[in-house]
């Protein structure tokens, strides 16, 4: 089995095809293998759902979080953390990686308060 696979514990594999901000791909390990391309498909129906396009309407374009910013050894006033609001992103990754950089640029990074960490909550 490839590295880049996973097996869960229900039996399904899944692999993050389109990095690990976009949603795994999950099936069984010949459905998994195929769409990394790591081999060709054995039955026809098989190839037939591997191609098959989800519906644009389905899936949001994007969703709205709020990033909270917490410190290993916070100031008085940081001790609940810092709150970046209304976030656009696909996913929590995407919007953690959204908040550090908000982070960086004001100056909440790197004053040595330890540890960090962006916790991102869906509104």
């Amino acid at each position: 089995m490839h590295p880049a696979i996973g097996q869960l514990s229900n039996g399904m594999y899944y692999s993050f095809i389109h990095g690990h901000d976009a949603e795994p791909f999950m099936g069984t390990l010949e459905q998994v293998e195929v769409k990394m391309g790591l081999r060709q498909a054995s039955t026809p129906g098989a190839r037939a759902e591997l191609h098959a396009v989800p519906q644009a309407e389905d899936e949001p374009a994007g969703r709205t979080y709020t990033v909270t910013l917490m410190f290993q050894y916070p100031a008085w006033d940081e001790v609940d953390g810092i709150k970046y609001r209304d976030i656009q992103a696909a996913s929590k990754s995407e919007a953690n990686s959204i908040a550090r950089k908000m982070a960086g640029q004001d100056g909440h990074l790197g004053l040595g308060k330890g540890r960090t960490a962006f916790v991102a909550t869906e509104q």
